[in-house]
């Protein structure tokens, strides 16, 4: 039987460096499929893996602009109230005020996650979906599963997307969303190459970037 998530709330953190369609077409993304309930995207206040120099507040009206519409997606300020830096503290103060809370990861933080603060103990603090974003394969992530199961981090369910993880759910999710690098557009945004970047930005982003001169040079 497939892992069922139609009650579920998803936990969608990231640094929203600015935000972008990579992140909204996820978000919805996940109605679909694996047919989330609800959606609360959480604004980093700070990760020890990335640097991240524009301020919190600007930040999180970026992603509220960004999430204009979305009726069934919450914006959360947790972890800038309770300045959280590692995962393991937000699931830990936050995930208990959530029902069925669910934490999205996509592939580049699955292969880094022998590198998260108090693993493998924090797979175990809530269910997980690692979002497969193209060119990114199963197959490609083979040798990385198979070291989590060997290790005895991850079991295999017998459904090739699905294992549990520290007695939690982990399921890989396929999404359209495009594989966006923040950097790139935060370069090219301090360039004003604005042709580039124009159809990854909402407008009322685009705006708020240009009003506020954020990633000018």
């Amino acid at each position: 039987m497939s892992f069922d998530f139609r009650e579920s709330t998803a936990l969608f953190g990231g640094s929203f460096h600015p935000p972008h369609i990579g992140h909204t077409k996820a978000i919805e993304g996940l109605f679909k499929d694996p047919g989330i309930k609800n959606v609360i995207v959480l604004p980093s206040f700070g990760t020890p893996l990335k640097k991240v120099a524009v301020s919190f507040e600007q930040r999180a009206e970026m992603a509220k602009l960004a999430l204009i519409g979305m009726d069934s997606v919450k914006l959360s300020d947790f972890e800038f109230k309770h300045k959280t830096h590692y995962t393991w503290q937000l699931l830990e103060q936050f995930s208990p005020q959530v029902k069925n809370p669910v934490f999205v990861i996509g592939t580049d933080q699955f292969q880094k996650l022998d590198q998260w603060a108090k693993f493998p103990e924090v797979l175990g603090m809530c269910d997980w979906i690692v979002l497969l974003r193209k060119p990114t394969t199963m197959e490609s992530l083979k040798p990385v599963i198979q070291k989590l199961v060997q290790d005895h981090v991850m079991k295999a369910t017998g459904n090739d997307l699905e294992f549990t993880a520290m007695g939690k759910k982990l399921k890989f999710v396929n999404t359209d969303a495009a594989q966006v690098s923040s950097t790139w557009l935060r370069e090219k945004i301090s360039m004003n190459d604005w042709d580039s970047v124009n159809s990854f930005l909402s407008p009322q982003v685009k705006e708020y970037i240009l009003r506020n001169n954020i990633y000018g040079k």
